[in-house]
């Protein structure tokens, strides 16, 4: 339902009155043969008497329409008192009728009744046509908009659906030249028809509100707009709309973002609002952006020329066109996240002191990791062999490294934690792996596990170095593992090496029981190999002395 009530409408055909006889009038006089719901009229009617009353006469105003009233404060009945000192001033009758709950006309009539002073019994009767427009709907509410980059707009819709097409006629009134209304703003020129038809008939149309291009040459307030709808039946209802102004302000694409460290992204400004138009004076709008705090965060408005731009201007021709800002950054050292503030300052008409910002978040492409010489090394038995560690990133606090002593208790470490700073986290620092000396001709392998903790490296991947110790006991080669002699006899064998040593090999002879055989002989206690000779047999006596038994002996 229509929610505009007693703005108080004029019309400009009036009743013909319907005299009345023989001693009073009640006659037409602001209003016309029709009347809109939803309005009163105030002096509709015009009531006089023809002659002087004997005594006061009382008229009593009533209608058949129960929507009926008789002031603005919604009295359904009235009654006026002529007197023999008055009875020659005429007096007047506001008229109106609610919004009722149809969407139809209603036929009302208005009842004149007079009593006293002579007057008994006496009546004039008027009929006035309401016509219904609260089958109209209309958005928004308060009537209140704004104007801006495109059309504004309020929209119209039936509340009921018709048998035929309606044709409603929207027209602005008043004096107010740089506002235009149109009802289809896709066609060229400005339309005033809106037609509604029983399938459409529920569905909102627009009717968009235009301000002149030229309208800033004066600078603007609020805007008052009166819009008029005139139904098929002559009735018609107005609104009046106050079109403020936007406020001056930078419409930003984007109040904050995100950008990988090395890469770049962009986004747009643009004004709210045309600025002020000074016939004398045309000042454009510049926007400055300052550089954020952030020395690996750059603004620019201008990427293909050298340096860094980093003013916007804009006019009253293209204040409304989005210009673009690129945002780069650089690589750094660290692998935390990085922030700046880009911050934006207008200067000229409207839009001095206007400002905005955009926040900048860096994702660090940068994975804090330790970074190892290698990820295996070779120790020989006996030896040692070293490897280095350092940071991936700048650390934002102390890292501690720790090293894990191997399984194998053959390989040791020198150290078992290392400390990196924010000055040193770049430098490699050595850890020695040490592997001792054992009894079999094996090669031993280990695992050196190094984790980090503190300044962003708790997550990150642990690490480890496969140790491979190479034995330095090199094989025998002997020629009999079993040697028959005849007492007071000898016998030999031959020994050499499996394969190169690395050094000088001396091979001891010596019989290992605890109890040895004396009768057992060997002609060298000791045999030497060289890189040179390694292959080479050297060849060893075995001598069996008599003795006065008759038994075998034995000795290894």
């Amino acid at each position: 339902m229509i929610g505009i009530l007693f703005l108080g409408l004029g019309f400009s055909a009036p009743l013909q009155g319907q005299w009345v006889e023989p001693d009073f009038y009640a006659s037409g006089h602001a209003i016309g043969e029709t009347i809109t719901e939803g309005y009163i009229i105030f002096s509709a009617f015009r009531v006089s008497l023809k002659r002087q009353p004997t005594a006061n006469v009382t008229i009593v105003v009533t209608s058949n329409n129960p929507d009926s009233v008789f002031s603005l404060d919604r009295q359904t009945r009235l009654t006026l008192t002529f007197t023999p000192l008055n009875w020659s001033k005429t007096q007047y009758v506001d008229y109106g009728a609610l919004t009722d709950a149809d969407y139809t006309d209603d036929i009302t009539t208005v009842l004149f009744t007079a009593s006293g002073g002579g007057f008994d019994g006496q009546t004039v009767t008027r009929t006035v046509t309401v016509l219904d427009v609260s089958i109209v709907d209309l958005q928004p509410e308060p009537w209140e908009i704004y104007e801006g980059v495109v059309d504004t707009s309020f929209q119209v819709r039936l509340h009921q659906q018709p048998s035929q097409n309606m044709v409603l006629t929207v027209a602005r009134y008043g004096n107010n030249p740089f506002m235009k209304i149109d009802t289809d703003p896709k066609t060229d020129g400005n339309q005033e028809t809106l037609t509604f038809t029983p399938t459409n008939w529920n569905v909102f149309q627009t009717v968009a509100v235009k301000r002149s291009r030229n309208f800033n040459v004066v600078k603007p307030g609020p805007v008052s707009l009166g819009v008029q709808m005139i139904f098929p039946n002559g009735a018609s209802i107005s609104v009046r709309l106050t079109v403020l102004n936007i406020k001056p302000e930078l419409i930003l694409s984007m109040d904050s973002l995100e950008v990988t460290e090395g890469g770049s992204r962009t986004f747009t400004v643009k004004l709210a609002a045309q600025p002020y138009l000074n016939v004398v004076h045309q000042p454009d709008v510049k926007v400055e952006l300052a550089q954020p705090d952030n020395a690996d965060v750059k603004v620019d408005v201008d990427p293909d020329t050298d340096g860094y731009q980093t003013t916007l201007t804009f006019t009253t021709d293209n204040w409304d066109e989005e210009q673009t800002v690129t945002v780069t950054t650089v690589e750094d050292e660290d692998s935390a996240p990085d922030t700046a503030t880009i911050r934006l300052t207008a200067t000229g008409p409207d839009y001095d002191g206007v400002t905005g910002e955009v926040e900048v978040t860096v994702n660090d492409n940068s994975k804090p990791g330790l970074l190892l010489s290698a990820k295996s090394l070779q120790v020989d038995e006996g030896g040692e062999n070293t490897f280095t560690v350092k940071l991936s990133t700048l650390p934002s606090a102390d890292v501690t490294v720790t090293l894990t002593q191997p399984s194998n208790t053959d390989v040791t470490l020198d150290k078992t934690s290392l400390t990196f700073t924010a000055d040193d986290w770049g430098q490699a620092q050595t850890v020695t792996v040490s592997a001792l000396h054992d009894d079999d001709t094996l090669n031993d392998s280990a695992e050196i596990s190094l984790t980090a903790s503190g300044g962003e490296y708790d997550d990150a991947a642990g690490k480890a170095v496969d140790v491979t110790v190479t034995d330095d006991d090199v094989e025998l080669e002997v020629s009999a593992t079993v040697l028959d002699v005849d007492e007071g006899r000898s016998g030999t064998f031959t020994v050499k090496l499996a394969a190169a040593p690395p050094s000088d090999v001396t091979v001891k002879l010596a019989q290992d029981d605890d109890t040895p055989n004396t009768d057992v002989t060997l002609d060298k206690t000791t045999l030497t190999f060289t890189a040179d000779n390694w292959d080479d047999e050297q060849t060893v006596t075995v001598r069996a002395a008599e003795d006065p038994d008759a038994a075998d002996e034995s000795a290894t």
